[in-house]
């Protein structure tokens, strides 16, 4: 009889060549096929240490007949794991905790062959908390252009994971928990105060760092080529009179696409100037009915792009009398 396609056929070599065929891989590979035998269980985990943003382990070692292992240290409470070297028999969990919170931990190993030991005993600690404010940010300015300044800034702290203030002219600009921006768009030879502020997450504030103030570069003065015009501008209503809008990227022969300006008109009012090669952006009408979009690209030196234009039916768009 011929068996029908795509039905599967188990072969089962005999005991001498199945050992040949073992005899033809590499040792390690070998090794990894005949072992079954999983580590011993890590012994007697312990807390050693606690911080408001930290827990430090410590275990007795396993043991495998390969002589090579490596834990995964678990965090139960979060869901997480983290990788510690089989010679390692200590590790201090530093990511994503917070004061006044609780946490268990627990802890098991692997081998070369992926033999998994049993988990170990769980230990659980309630962290401190934390009243101790961050020092005062130290600002600088990372690179700048004649629309953009980049800046960074750290604080050091026992919190890995601070919230930050940027602030601009005295007015806040930003908050986050990254310790970097690109602001932008700014004008060409300008100057600008920036400072920044930090927060823990025992609700403690930093002092405002010193202000640092930092000129945008002049523009290029024999740059009259304006940028490409923006590519395949469409978009659609999104609930009555709000849209989405959505564009291809210019390009220009001396500012970089990153730093082009978008600036959009709806029926003729300038309504957003957006940057950093964002090419999106949810906008409104102005009137019931057909409404005309247009977006100019525009470089560093101010030349702007011939524009890109597209008209949406929109209602809803005048306050009821």
């Amino acid at each position: 009889m011929i068996g029908r396609p795509g039905t599967s056929l188990s072969l089962r070599l005999p005991p001498a060549l199945a050992a040949a065929a073992l005899l033809l891989l590499p040792p390690a590979a070998q090794a990894a096929v005949q072992d079954r035998k999983p580590p011993t269980t890590p012994s007697n985990l312990t807390i050693t240490a606690t911080t408001a943003y930290s827990v430090s382990l410590a275990w007795g070692a396993s043991t495998d007949n390969s002589g090579s292992l490596s834990y995964r240290v678990l965090n139960t409470t979060r869901g997480l794991d983290a990788l510690v070297a089989g010679t390692e028999t200590t590790f201090t969990w530093s990511s994503k905790l917070q004061p006044l919170q609780t946490y268990s931990f627990s802890i098991y190993a692997v081998d070369a062959a992926g033999n998994r030991s049993k988990t170990s005993n769980t230990v659980t600690a309630t962290l401190p908390g934390d009243t101790t404010a961050p020092l005062a940010p130290q600002i600088s300015v990372t690179d700048a252009g004649p629309t953009h300044l980049s800046l960074a800034w750290t604080a050091p702290d026992d919190d890995p994971q601070l919230t930050w203030l940027l602030f601009m002219n005295g007015t806040m600009l930003s908050s986050g928990s990254k310790s970097s921006m690109i602001v932008a768009p700014l004008t060409p030879a300008t100057t600008y105060t920036f400072a920044v502020q930090g927060r823990d997450d025992g609700g403690n504030w930093s002092p405002l760092s010193a202000p640092l103030s930092v000129a945008t570069e002049p523009s290029d003065p024999d740059d009259t080529t304006p940028p490409t015009t923006p590519a395949g501008f469409w978009g659609g209503a999104v609930d009555n009179c709000e849209v989405i809008l959505y564009w291809g990227a210019s390009s220009d022969d001396v500012t970089p696409p990153e730093f082009l300006r978008y600036d959009l008109y709806v029926n003729g009012l300038h309504v957003n100037g957006t940057t950093l090669g964002i090419t999106q952006v949810i906008e409104y009408g102005t009137v019931d009915g057909p409404n005309l979009f247009e977006l100019f690209a525009v470089d560093a030196a101010g030349n702007a792009s011939a524009p890109a234009a597209v008209i949406i039916d929109l209602f809803a768009c005048i306050p009821p009398q």
